[in-house]
């Protein structure tokens, strides 16, 4: 249980850390993480080619010209529910088939409320843990005082004497 929850809250954090903002294709280098949003007619074109209508693809950006753009991507091939390794494939595309590009960014705002996050869980996963193993958790009111101990009254005969 604690395994698949520390993997979880990973896997929140870095994908909290990112977040995509809107730039000119002019404005992204060679090899820069980018989402791009394409046309109906680049998405049925892909169709055509990958048996999936696709409209944004995320993958490093490749200007190759006034007219035209790449984008990179990474495919992983499997058959029989065998891996045969990720591969990049690189498509094409004219300046006409694309809505935008979005340039991948650290967003340190999302990057702290992930972090506040991950460490809010942690503490109250500790805190949990605390208490299960502590056998006299607290409470409101203090505990009840120990029996009294028994009292019992010895008589001891004083002789008075003969007075």
């Amino acid at each position: 249980m604690l395994v698949p929850g520390a993997l979880l809250l990973t896997g929140l954090l870095f994908t909290g850390c990112y977040r995509y903002v809107p730039v000119e294709p002019s404005a992204v280098g060679s090899a820069e993480n980018v989402r791009v949003r394409l046309r109906e007619t680049a998405a049925h074109r892909l169709a055509n080619d990958y048996g999936a209508n696709i409209t944004t693809l995320n993958g490093q950006f490749a200007p190759l010209g006034a007219d035209s753009l790449a984008v990179s991507i990474r495919l992983s091939r499997f058959t029989d529910g065998m891996s045969f390794g990720d591969t990049r494939q690189t498509l094409v595309f004219g300046r006409s088939e694309i809505l935008d590009v979005s340039r991948r960014e650290l967003s340190v705002g999302r990057t702290a409320l992930a972090t506040a996050g991950v460490l809010a869980g942690f503490a109250i996963l500790v805190s949990t843990m605390v208490q299960l193993g502590d056998d006299n958790p607290g409470a409101e009111e203090p505990p009840p005082p120990p029996p009294a101990a028994a009292q019992r009254v010895f008589r001891i005969p004083i002789p008075l004497g003969n007075r």
